[in-house]
């Protein structure tokens, strides 16, 4: 890292001396700016998907307590919180812990509800509890949803947009596997996300999906 600031202070200098355009794409100040920029996303991504272990919820004595999710590492979440916190001036809760969510508790709930004969949320643990940890994606940026909850209190959301190929599959199998209909259980439904904080709670049945990204919160900006 020294090494590239080192070559891109040079870089603008000799840029600036010969009175070329210093944001030029093909410049040594842009091409080195750019590496230095890239070598920090790959190290934010590497991060937040640093391996953890995989958590059961299954709690079947209480309504919405049982659900499939891919934890994630907060560590770098709680970054991107803090970076949004000194942005938007304001204060952000947290679980303590970061998840994208697969099969939600209302989902799970409404099929148990429905007699989906063989469904169960531990037989879906049997099924994928060893390679969900491993399920690939990716992050499309930092989406925002404002509104008032079920309690009538206003409250803002921040998140980041994932998308997966391999966790929309597993809703899927689990869709056929268990004959499911799409009025109870709709696999291309979910929108994948990683929830960073809310200023007083959680907003529900809201898209958290791309159409939700934040322009004015730029992701490269919040790991630097």
């Amino acid at each position: 890292m020294k090494y590239f600031i080192l070559l891109l202070c040079i870089g603008l200098l000799t840029t600036c001396a010969y009175g070329g355009d210093s944001l030029a794409k093909d410049s040594v100040f842009s091409s080195l700016y750019q590496e230095i920029l890239e070598s920090k996303d790959k190290s934010f991504y590497k991060k937040i998907r640093e391996s953890q272990n995989f958590e059961s919820h299954i709690d079947l004595n209480n309504k919405y307590r049982t659900y499939l999710m891919h934890k994630v590492n907060f560590a770098p979440v709680n970054q991107v919180k803090s970076k949004i916190e000194s942005e938007k001036n304001l204060v952000l809760k947290d679980r303590g812990e970061a998840h994208i969510t697969v099969i939600t508790p209302p989902e799970h709930d409404a099929i148990i509800a429905a007699g989906i004969k063989g469904f169960s949320m531990n037989a879906v643990e049997k099924d994928y509890a060893s390679k969900i940890q491993s399920m690939d994606w990716s992050i499309r940026g930092i989406g925002v949803a404002k509104g008032h909850n079920f309690a009538g209190v206003y409250t803002e959301v921040y998140f980041l947009v994932v998308r997966s190929h391999q966790l929309r599959k597993l809703r899927v199998e689990v869709a056929n596997k268990y004959k499911i209909p799409r009025k109870v259980f709709d696999p291309m439904k979910q929108d994948f996300h990683i929830t960073i904080g809310f200023t007083v709670g959680d907003l529900f049945n809201i898209p958290k999906d791309e159409t939700s990204l934040d322009p004015d919160l730029n992701l490269r900006n919040m790991v630097w």
